[in-house]
């Protein structure tokens, strides 16, 4: 069993194949690369609906960097697959490693 925070019914579902609520599915996620950017989920507290910047796959989720505007910095975030979204888009320039 897998298990992903459903975006649908706003709580952790456990799945076999794909979540009957809202048809994600593991293959999908597996596909993520580090650079690709992918969106966290709007009801994730302070990085709501922002677009990450993949810097790390691991086998439960990903770790990545948000890149704000008139801030110094990236702001580094591990993510469950159940809290965000791929989008198909990729970093052309990507910051370098995790500090």
């Amino acid at each position: 069993m897998k298990e992903h925070f459903c975006s649908v019914e706003k709580a952790w579902i456990a799945y076999e194949d794909k979540c009957n609520w809202c048809d994600e599915s593991e293959g999908r996620m597996s596909e993520i690369k580090v650079g690709d950017v992918v969106q966290v989920s709007p009801d994730y507290e302070m990085f709501g609906a922002c677009m990450v910047v993949v810097t790390e796959v691991k086998d439960w989720g990903i770790q990545g960097y948000v890149q704000s505007a008139g801030v110094e910095g990236q702001q580094y975030i591990r993510l469950k697959f159940g809290e965000i979204e791929a989008t198909g888009g990729r970093a052309v320039w990507a910051v370098g490693g995790a500090e």
